[in-house]
């Protein structure tokens, strides 16, 4: 029986015959069948490839990954390797799941659903055993931050499942078999969607207890403003602070319990909608000088800055570094 990728099923169904074959498409989304070999170039290897049936998803900066077959395989996961600056988020479905990390082998366990995050990359050896789907997500680490600050330094594996990763991971899913023709504007807020919703199960799940998470729920009420607007010339710690009911003084601390100040947040978020725009076929009549401004900054220099800091780049290199936009 053959079967859509990206479908979550219950371990109990039956396999896959075959393994599509890769197929062109001109589409903006991709979305390929392809060998699970194919996938190594992106940190993923399959010990018994052709027993696997595999399709990935480019979606601007981001690459979706589904891996599924039934029987003994194991999958050894290295996407630092391949991503050296992405997050991976990572959807297991298996009846039987052995996880080794650094050589050391855990017992196997029977289990319906669960998730991965590693904000530095997953480095990690699954050998899974009956019917299995694994879901990869490898997504920008730098446009995290802003929504989920404290990033964590180890993968972490969840066994319970919340609203906001079963949301990411049908949306996943959906996109991993669609090949919808979409415009290059669509395609950056897509890629907008994944970060955003990646960003907001990292902070779920990276929130801590008590005191600690009342100063989260502060940190993130101030993101949100922060980011809807962003746009402001005007916008500043200080406004801020008064917008979610806080003093100055302690939005300060909170924010830099997480590595970062409040102004800095804002610079930061400026330059991804900054970056998103430069990057979008739609303002190619737009100069940089006007990008800068409608994005907050002062200036063409303070934009120059903040995109060198966030991303690495200047305007102009972002914008030949997209030319189909």
């Amino acid at each position: 029986m053959r079967v859509k990728p990206g479908t979550i099923r219950d371990p109990g169904d039956a396999p896959p015959r075959s393994v599509a074959q890769p197929h062109a498409s001109t589409n903006s989304l991709n979305a390929l069948h392809v060998r699970a070999t194919d996938l190594r170039t992106h940190g993923v290897r399959c010990l018994d490839d052709d027993a696997v049936w595999a399709s990935k998803q480019n979606i601007g900066q981001s690459v979706l990954l589904s891996l599924e077959a039934a029987g003994s395989v194991e999958v050894v996961l290295s996407t630092p390797v391949a991503h050296p600056h992405h997050a991976a988020f990572v959807f297991v479905l298996a009846k039987g799941l052995q996880r080794r990390t650094g050589g050391q082998s855990s017992r196997t366990v029977v289990m319906k659903s669960n998730l991965m995050i590693a904000p530095l990359g997953a480095n990690s050896t699954l050998r899974f055993a009956g019917r299995w789907q694994l879901i990869v997500a490898l997504v920008p680490r730098s446009p995290l931050t802003a929504l989920a600050p404290r990033l964590p330094e180890s993968a972490r594996t969840f066994t319970d499942r919340r609203l906001l990763d079963r949301t990411l991971q049908q949306f996943l899913e959906m996109l991993l078999q669609d090949s919808s023709e979409v415009s290059r504007g669509e395609e950056i807020a897509l890629e907008r969607v994944i970060s955003e919703l990646c960003g907001a199960v990292l902070r779920d799940r990276s929130a801590p207890a008590g005191e600690d998470s009342r100063r989260d729920r502060l940190r993130g009420r101030a993101m949100t403003f922060i980011a809807e607007h962003c746009s402001d010339p005007e916008l500043s710690p200080a406004r801020v602070a008064r917008e979610v009911n806080s003093s100055l003084r302690l939005l300060q601390e909170v924010f830099s319990e997480a590595g970062n100040g409040v102004a800095g947040a804002i610079r930061r978020e400026r330059a991804h909608l900054a970056r998103s725009r430069l990057i979008d076929f739609r303002y190619d009549a737009v100069s940089i000088e006007q990008i800068a401004r409608s994005s907050g900054f002062s200036s063409p220099m303070s934009l120059r800055r903040a995109l060198a800091t966030a991303y690495g780049a200047t305007p102009r290199a972002l914008r030949k570094r997209h030319p189909e936009a």
